[in-house]
């Protein structure tokens, strides 16, 4: 998978292990959201400006790699079960009891 982008966010969210995932970016927050499970990555980030986050499970020797490289904006690299808590979206979010 290869998705690029000048301007805007890039978000994208896995139900199988990606092989290889690169994603690149100009101006904009890179998402991704991988499957929960086993599985390990071998993880490059390139971030000019902004944040970086990776909480997936990552081995230096891992056969699936994801590269993200981002000038100016976040970087956040989750498992679906981090989803919930790295990202809110008001329209799925329960109202408190």
């Amino acid at each position: 998978m290869v998705a690029r982008n000048n301007s805007g966010d890039i978000s994208l969210t896995f139900t199988k292990v990606p092989r290889q995932v690169t994603v690149t970016d100009s101006f904009g927050d890179i998402t991704l959201v991988l499957p929960p499970g086993s599985a390990t990555y071998r993880v490059a980030t390139r971030n000019s400006f902004g944040s970086t986050t990776v909480s997936v499970p990552q081995s230096p020797t891992a056969g699936n790699m994801i590269t993200a490289s981002n000038n100016s904006g976040n970087i956040t690299i989750i498992t679906q079960n981090d989803h919930t808590v790295a990202h809110t979206h008001p329209a799925s979010s329960s109202p408190s009891a």
